[in-house]
């Protein structure tokens, strides 16, 4: 494993400049329908069909728009909730 910045200790500013650099290639591949009414009173929940594993089991996620988080469930179950009691 190399080091990116070996021999010398980076700047604050080299450290935020990788990570905006990062973040961007993680960003640009990311293209995930949202559903949700997006309503700025109502609860702001949004949700998304998406696929994790090898091989690919499909599960609806949470996604907190605030932050980088996705939610997902832990277990699967046979009626699992795709929108919300607030018709979300």
């Amino acid at each position: 494993v190399r080091h990116k910045f070996v021999g010398r200790r980076p700047t604050v500013g080299d450290l935020r400049a990788h990570d905006n650099r990062r973040h961007s290639r993680i960003l640009s591949t990311v293209d995930l329908p949202l559903g949700g009414l997006g309503v700025p009173t109502d609860t702001g929940l949004y949700f998304a069909e998406i696929g994790i594993g090898t091989p690919s089991r499909k599960y609806y996620v949470q996604v907190d728009t605030g932050s980088d988080i996705l939610w997902v469930n832990c277990i699967s179950c046979r009626r699992c909730p795709r929108k919300s009691d607030l018709g979300v």
